[in-house]
């Protein structure tokens, strides 16, 4: 059902994108322009099948989405992808199912969702939440997020909560983050013969986690092949306004009224790039404002070595290089680490083509 033909989804979107993309020599595909390029035509299919239906309802020409603005807002991404909210209670599964049936379960159908928004013609606020819910999804990025919590303090519930937030962040703001998590989803199906690397960090801890100056050489992440595409990368509400890469947990309320917890997750995408080479890093995580602890993460997703994750603590900064090889040979299909105040599991799943899928878990992170 949701083996989608990547091809044809990005040529629905817009005529002979699919085409460009997936005909294109791997050497010559600019990754970064390639998902700006989907985002952007996403961002359109939706803007315009949105705008359709208020022209035809009568509604308001101040209810019309911007398209230059949408464009505009899809290029102040850049490399950054944003959170999504979900209930802790409904996304257990991750804990439990391997990376294969995290991959197959909730990876491919979040993409089939969220993908099949752009068949909507008369597209409105309610398609949107509809798809949203579909997947157990709350809210995409830090202002409709919080939106949601504040509505579920209210009393109203999850279903309206939803549908409340996402009027009130903008459905066009909304549609640009979606963008933003979509659209290196569907290109690492559409490279069916490139070995890039897609994962997920879910944060079951309530500390908030930063990768500390990642675009820095001396940062807190490297990149021994290849080239981080999309990174985790959101703002705290408040008048600090801090960055993080991963949220805490929240709270919020049930539709019977119990005290639920609310869990971030983040998508990373990493692409092979020229040569004999596929997408191979480490990054590493710690509390927002500690230098301690640390959690390291490694992924690899080799041009002729065996795939692997791989996971320890204390590592970081110019050290991630350092001991890349030795972190390297360790790797493997599975690996968990409990010290320091730490608690976490990374797993991966090769099934897809030449590619690797990895699922990182954070059970436990104490704030230092």
């Amino acid at each position: 059902m949701y083996d989608i033909d990547s091809r044809q989804l990005l040529n629905d979107m817009e005529a002979g994108l699919g085409n460009r993309i997936c005909d294109c020599c791997e050497e010559d595909l600019d990754e970064q322009q390639a998902i700006q390029d989907i985002a952007i035509a996403y961002v359109r299919k939706l803007s315009n099948n949105y705008n359709r239906q208020i022209i035809r309802s009568k509604g308001a020409e101040s209810d019309l989405i911007d398209l230059s603005q949408q464009e505009v807002m899809v290029k102040n991404l850049g490399d950054a992808c944003p959170p999504e909210m979900y209930s802790r209670q409904r996304m257990e599964f991750l804990r439990t199912s391997s990376a294969y049936e995290v991959h197959h379960g909730y990876v491919k159908p979040k993409q089939f969702a969220l993908a099949a928004l752009q068949y909507e013609d008369n597209l409105s606020e309610n398609h949107v939440a509809n798809a949203f819910l579909s997947i157990n999804l709350l809210a995409v990025g830090s202002p409709m997020s919080e939106e949601v919590k504040r509505n579920l303090v209210l009393g109203v519930s999850i279903a309206s909560a939803v549908l409340t937030a996402l009027t009130a962040t903008g459905v066009g703001a909304v549609i640009v983050l979606v963008a933003g998590i979509l659209a290196p989803l569907i290109l690492w199906y559409a490279l069916r013969t490139k070995r890039d690397y897609l994962g997920i960090i879910a944060n079951y801890s309530t500390t908030n986690l930063i990768c500390r100056d990642f675009t820095a050489k001396q940062g807190d992440l490297h990149m021994h092949a290849g080239k981080m595409e999309t990174f985790p990368r959101t703002t705290l509400d408040g008048v600090t306004a801090k960055e993080v890469t991963i949220r805490g947990v929240d709270e919020g309320f049930s539709d019977d009224g119990d005290i639920i917890d609310l869990i971030y997750i983040a998508q990373i995408y990493a692409s092979k790039k020229a040569g004999f080479f596929g997408a191979e890093g480490v990054f590493a995580l710690r509390p927002l404002d500690k230098n301690s602890p640390i959690l390291t993460s490694l992924f690899a997703s080799p041009y002729k070595s065996t795939p692997g994750v791989y996971i320890t603590t204390g590592i970081s900064g110019s050290s991630l290089k350092s001991n890349w090889h030795n972190m390297w040979g360790k790797r493997g299909s599975k690996h968990t680490v409990n010290s320091g105040g730490i608690s976490a599991e990374i797993s991966m799943d090769a099934s897809q083509e030449k590619k690797v899928f990895g699922k990182l878990i954070i059970n436990e992170f104490a704030p230092g």
